[in-house]
């Protein structure tokens, strides 16, 4: 039996008949609703299981079509629930399901009517981290003018958020916007360099970028590789990229790979304070090493001229 918040009053359906009738399609597309809240009229927040044996809940937005706050362009995202196709269901465990679009829309709706939004950070922090996933609605990132190496005078878009840059110093850089930075180790993050600007204000509060040396961002790119799958792709040599790990930060590979060797590679951010690696066990798995491969060299990047583009 699902739990039912304050903030979803079955008297805001339309009658009972209407409310079971939702709760009947949803728990048929979507499983055991554990708990269902009302965001705005015909939007809502819920939980399900879709298997008795599953542990936690799967978390969705459920969205009416006749709902006023959102948009029919967010509406477009969103999956039919089946016997119900007046209603779109969004997965919060896919992150390019649409639900963040919900989300901001949402928040959106409340702040220009005037009712309360949740939480401490701001409509526009959370759309920068919302166009990591969804460019096409909230537009891409664009790249950065100043770097800490001078003005940027061109550049090119390797993704969303991450652009290799020249500067009128002719400076090689690679940028990397405030969402996809956060989610590098704590090590990396300290081999980044942040513009003046940043520095002075504080690059929490103005949401700047990190900027890496050509050869530096081989820290990045490493971090980064399984997210981006760039193993499908001709932008990188991985066999390169972890050559120049060992030639700039051979502490970093050697304290990555005892960590593999552990089992714990995931504590990474630990990598400065890990003082003694005798002891660890040698259960070694080659494959998820940064190894060192003979005639690769360091020259790691690939990059397509055709897809240059400059400052306008």
């Amino acid at each position: 039996m699902y739990s039912h918040s304050h903030g979803a009053d079955r008297t805001k359906m339309k009658n009972l008949d209407d409310h079971n009738k939702l709760i009947e399609a949803l728990q048929g597309t979507l499983g055991e609703i554990v708990s269902l809240e009302e965001k705005s009229d015909l939007v809502y927040y819920l939980c399900a299981k879709k298997n008795e044996t599953d542990v936690f809940p799967q978390e969705y937005y459920v969205v009416g079509l006749a709902a006023a706050a959102i948009s029919s362009t967010a509406k477009r995202y969103g999956r039919p629930v089946a016997g119900l196709p007046q209603f779109r269901y969004f997965s919060i465990d896919d992150p390019y399901s649409g639900w963040r679009i919900i989300a901001y829309e949402i928040w959106r709706y409340k702040l220009q009517n005037h009712l309360p939004v949740d939480g401490s950070e701001s409509l526009h922090e959370f759309a920068i981290h919302c166009a990591e996933y969804h460019p096409e609605y909230f537009g891409a990132y664009p790249a950065p003018v100043q770097t800490p190496y001078g003005p940027m005078v061109r550049y090119q878009v390797i993704e969303n958020g991450i652009c290799f840059l020249e500067t009128d110093t002719g400076q090689e850089l690679v940028s990397f916007s405030f969402p996809i930075w956060q989610t590098l180790s704590g090590y990396t993050q300290k081999i980044g360099r942040q513009t003046t600007f940043d520095l002075e204000h504080g690059i929490e509060n103005t949401k700047g970028y990190l900027f890496f040396t050509k050869e530096y961002s081989c820290l990045p790119f490493f971090e980064l590789w399984a997210e981006y799958n760039w193993h499908e792709t001709d932008l990188f040599v991985l066999q390169a990229m972890m050559n120049a790990i060992w030639e700039y930060f051979p502490e970093y590979a050697a304290t990555y790979n005892a960590m593999e060797q552990k089992g714990s590679h995931d504590l990474l951010n630990t990598l400065v304070n890990l003082i003694d690696m005798k002891e660890l066990d040698i259960s070694i798995r080659p494959e998820k090493m940064i190894s060192i491969t003979p005639g690769a060299g360091t020259k790691f990047f690939k990059l397509d001229p055709s897809t240059d583009h400059s400052p306008t």
